[in-house]
């Protein structure tokens, strides 16, 4: 009988020289890890001392964004201020006539909610180094289908669904290695896990080709494919505003209570051997009861020092504002003072113009709409089209009618 040779697999040099690079890089980065924080040529550890993390992965940012509050709200400030008005898409320029392009344009961005999931899509991507977008074709029979590239579709309404996705659930598989290829670097195929809470099946992981994706990714650097992470400048500072707001909510808790201390008189046993009297304190700290019997003992109440947390918070977030770029004001919700708002409301209004022309409009929504019209989901248009973003920088009726008051005087 003749038995099959096992066949063996070999490494080719390609993949021993990625091996090589992926090694070299993480040992780069742990060293440059074990660096963080320290002084006087590593007698002085920071990091070990305030108790920071070294090394941050992307499950410690999306707990951070899950269960903290600013957290939250340094990954969602920038994508709500940036979607909050949406922008108007025209290639003829005159408002009273639609061009086919416009008419499936705005066809499409009304029935599949575009300017939503764009927004969605920009958020998730702000929690690790990148987010995507995937587009739902109806050239898609099977899961196996989506391995293949795009094909060619007619008109807006085989765009069936969008679907963003994190970086956890959207992994890059492969990278164009190819020199000759302008996507070389970039990649070429995702792992998207489509599982979630609500739908959790047993095949949820899919091969998807990058011209079903949108790739997004926000503060690049050395390539274009991951960007930095929204709370990475700022994680400890976050972590200084949960001392100081979870410390001081301890100490109040501690000082409200009161700290009662039972003293003996003589010939009477300690409080650990009466069952009773021990039962009795139980029940006042913890329960219900107001009045106890301490025949034989001297109850006196520790003092309890005042904390003020305020100044603390107050320089934790000031740093949090200038390296997040969001006013201390947008960041927690709150009034300032009139002078103090309107002139954090012109910054952060100038902030997130810059934002939508060098950002939203490049990375997002332009490559969105040129892998449509590639595709033929939408018509080519006869001349180049426009985005033009409203004005953030909008007066008040107040401040129109006291413009009009100076101007009539």
């Amino acid at each position: 009988m003749a038995v099959k040779k096992a066949s063996k697999k070999t490494i080719t040099n390609e993949q021993m020289q990625q091996l090589r690079v992926l090694a070299s890089a993480l040992q780069s980065r742990r060293k440059f890890a074990q660096g963080l924080g320290t002084s006087f040529e590593g007698q002085r550890d920071y990091y070990s001392v305030l108790g920071y993390h070294r090394e941050l992965t992307f499950q410690d940012y999306l707990n951070a964004y899950e269960r903290g509050d600013i957290a939250a709200r340094i990954v969602d400030a920038k994508p709500e201020s940036t979607w909050r008005r949406k922008p108007v898409i025209s290639n003829d320029g005159d408002p009273k006539t639609f061009t086919p392009f416009e008419t499936a344009w705005a066809a499409l961005a009304t029935k599949r909610r575009v300017f939503h999931y764009l927004e969605r899509a920009d958020k998730l991507s702000g929690i690790g180094e990148y987010g995507v977008l995937l587009i739902g074709t109806s050239d898609v029979r099977k899961p196996d289908d989506m391995k293949r590239p795009m094909a060619k579709l007619k008109g807006p309404d085989s765009i069936l669904y969008l679907n963003p996705y994190r970086q956890d659930s959207a992994e890059i598989a492969t990278t164009d290695s190819d020199t000759s290829s302008e996507r070389f670097g970039l990649p070429a195929t995702y792992t998207i896990d489509t599982a979630n809470e609500n739908n959790i099946t047993r095949n949820s992981k899919i091969e998807v080709h990058w011209s079903r994706v949108i790739h997004i990714a926000e503060g690049l650097q050395e390539n274009d494919i991951y960007g930095t992470p929204r709370l990475r400048p700022v994680y400890n500072r976050l972590d200084d505003v949960n001392k100081v707001a979870g410390g001081s909510a301890e100490v109040f808790w501690q000082a409200a209570k009161r700290i009662l201390v039972l003293e003996a008189k003589e010939d009477v046993s300690a409080v650990d051997d009466d069952d009773s009297l021990t039962e009795m304190m139980d029940e006042l700290v913890h329960g219900l009861r107001r009045v106890i019997d301490l025949e034989g003992y001297e109850a006196k109440t520790l003092d309890t020092a005042d904390v003020h947390p305020d100044e603390a918070f107050r320089v934790s977030l000031a740093l949090i504002s200038s390296a997040t770029g969001i006013p201390q004001r947008i960041l927690l919700g709150s009034e300032q003072g009139k002078m103090a708002s309107t002139q954090d409301e012109v910054n952060w209004n100038g902030r997130i113009a810059d934002r939508q022309i060098n950002f939203a409009e490049p990375v997002i929504l332009r490559a969105f709409i040129d892998r449509l019209v590639l595709v033929g989901a939408l018509p080519k248009p006869e001349s180049d089209y426009t985005i033009t973003w409203p004005s953030l920088f909008e007066t008040s009726d107040k401040e129109k009618a006291q413009i009009g008051l100076l101007k009539a005087r």
